[in-house]
Order: structure tokens, then sequence, then C-alpha cells
């Protein structure tokens, strides 16, 4: 019996042994990105010139450098941090998707909107009929005012 991965899908077996598995299609998953990655996205959308710019400034000598093994871990650490080129975006638009992003997560989800206007349509049903057995007790003549008040905290 052939052994599958943890994780995976199964798929099917082939006559060799061997598991395929189905491909799973990168478009499906949804990315979520950040202020950045949507202003970088926005630069590239905008113009072909800044999308071909970024592409051709991404290339640069440094790109596969992978001869480091040799060099102590603070300078591989501070060339990995200092060595990437800065992205075209200004601090303004990444700013804005910030303000964006806050202000979706700082709407009320939908659900949470209507359970809270349910229990307060239902605290308002209670008062009204608190209200009218209250207004049953006052207008009763032949008990004592003691027994009203008594009737009324219950």
């Amino acid at each position: 019996r052939p052994l599958v991965a943890a994780g995976r899908k199964r798929g099917r077996v082939e006559p060799g042994g061997f598991e395929v598995v189905p491909i799973e299609d990168p478009v499906k998953r949804a990315r979520v990105l950040d202020a950045e990655g949507l202003a970088l996205g926005s630069v590239i959308a905008a113009s072909n010139k800044a999308k071909r710019d970024l592409i051709d400034d991404s290339f640069n000598r440094y790109s596969f450098n992978e001869d480091e093994d040799e060099l102590p871990e603070w300078f591989r650490q501070e060339e990995q941090q200092h060595r990437r080129r800065q992205l075209p975006v200004d601090k303004q638009t990444v700013e804005a998707y910030r303000q964006r992003w806050r202000q979706i997560n700082a709407r009320p989800i939908k659900k949470v909107a209507e359970a809270k206007a349910r229990k307060k349509k239902r605290m308002l049903k209670k008062m009204e009929q608190m209200k009218k057995k209250a207004e049953a007790v006052v207008s009763t003549v032949d008990i004592s005012e003691r027994e009203k008040v008594a009737q009324l905290r219950r």
C-alpha cells in the first residue's frame, strides 16, 4: 500500500506504485495582500512602464548570491536587510491602503449587527410588558401603597 503525505489529498495510484495527486489550482486560493502589496499592485496596474521597470530592477548581481556559507551570521543578516532595493511606492499610497484596511476591520460584521438589533428588540418588548404590568398595579385602588411597591419590586 503506497504512503500518502500528511495533509494532502489522496489521488489515484498508478500501476507502478506511484500516487498521482491532483494539483491545486493556484487561482482558487485567494491571497490577502498587505498595504505594501496593494500599493505595489496599484503601481503595476497603473503603468506598463512602471511594471517593466520593476521587473528589470529585480534582476541585479545580488539576486542569486549563493556562496554565503563562510560569512558570519551577523553579516548575512545585515546584507539581507540592506541589500534589497526599495520598492517604488510612495508612503501616502501605502498609508491610504492601511487606513482602508483599518476602516474595513472596524466595521461590525453583519451578523453581529443583526444579533445586537434582535437583543435590543427583545429588551424593548420586555420593557413594554413591564410598563403594562406596572400601570396595572398602580391603577388598582383596593390595595395599599406598600403592597403596590412590593408587587412592583417583584
